[in-house]
């Protein structure tokens, strides 16, 4: 007769959501405890002493955050009352708190603008760009490019500010008469990079910088919560856009087409999502042989493949060439 073995233990571990981007300006935190069968938690900030106990329902509520940096540790309670260990704690995305800080960034970009976004009986290529500073921005002179051998491509005009917490977004077209800032160029959804510069008098100095891969038509990419960068629904239109969220992707499991020729004379290779969901194909490695050469090409950052669709890499030993070479 077979003995019955006792049922393992359950994992006691609670689970932390919320923390503010890094860096900010915002000196106060709200952040959210959850996981499976947690019902209580206590916390404590960097060092110092745990808390009290609280109901998950309950968020952390921190204010008053002097410039530094944070770390939050939490201990969860399951239903049966067995605690998470204090010397196992789950632990927080680390964020800095610059009360003076001056920050100018990307937020969200939309570079195959097909029938998403209209403006003006038009569908233009867009860029949004974020106050995450404390103190309003005098965009005067600041520039926009995707080529640093031409940083003036595009420059804003006496006048223009932004102010703190509000958003701007720039049209990647020419002025056509419709309102809003024109860039005078348009975004390569095969992939490129994006700069933001400070003026020239101040040394002209990359404040923020995005380099896009493959992108989607009709979807953009934008900041998260967490301050990465993710596929999203576009929110241009929406006058205070919440935290993006990322349209969830294919897992990373493929299944390629054979090798052919192409009109260039080289070869070509072609990869295809078995899958209604986008797949994110950035930073892949298409290796020219397992042993000489297993990292010869990363797909640039921020590529996709649509769901049943196919992008096409151009084996010609020229990177130069843009992200698909």
């Amino acid at each position: 007769m077979l003995s019955q073995l006792p049922p393992a233990a359950e994992v006691v571990s609670a689970a932390v959501s919320g923390e503010p981007p890094s860096a900010t300006y915002l000196n106060t935190a709200t952040l959210t405890i959850g996981g499976t069968n947690i019902t209580h938690y206590r916390y404590r900030v960097n060092n110092g002493a745990y808390s009290a106990q609280a109901a998950v329902g309950a968020p952390i509520t921190l204010s008053g955050l002097a410039d530094g940096v944070y770390t939050v540790h939490v201990i969860g309670r399951n239903a049966a009352g067995t605690w998470q260990a204090e010397t196992d704690p789950t632990i927080s995305r680390t964020w800095t708190v610059l009360s003076g800080l001056r920050r100018l960034v990307f937020n969200e970009v939309l570079a195959r603008n097909d029938a998403a976004v209209n403006h003006g009986g038009t569908f233009p290529d867009l860029v949004e760009l974020y106050n995450a500073g404390s103190a309003t921005v005098n965009l005067q002179g600041l520039r926009l490019t995707d080529d640093l051998n031409a940083p003036n491509k595009f420059v804003f005009p006496a006048g223009a500010s932004l102010g703190t917490g509000q958003y701007l977004v720039v049209y990647a077209d020419d002025p056509d008469g419709t309102p809003g800032f024109h860039l005078g160029f348009a975004l390569d959804q095969n992939g490129e990079t994006l700069y933001l510069l400070d003026t020239a008098a101040n040394g002209g100095r990359v404040l923020d910088t995005l380099a896009l891969g493959l992108q989607l038509a009709d979807r953009s990419i934008g900041r998260l919560a967490s301050g990465q960068w993710g596929l999203c629904t576009p929110t241009f239109a929406v006058p205070t856009p919440p935290p993006h969220s990322a349209i969830p992707p294919a897992s990373r499991s493929t299944s390629g087409s054979p090798t052919r020729p192409d009109l260039a004379g080289g070869f070509s290779s072609s990869s295809t999502t078995p899958t209604r969901c986008p797949w994110s194909c950035g930073d892949c490695i298409l290796p020219t042989s397992p042993w000489g050469g297993p990292f010869k090409h990363a797909i640039a950052p921020l590529s996709f493949i649509p769901g049943f669709g196919y992008r096409t890499f151009v084996a010609d030993n020229n990177p130069g060439a843009g992200p698909t070479m």
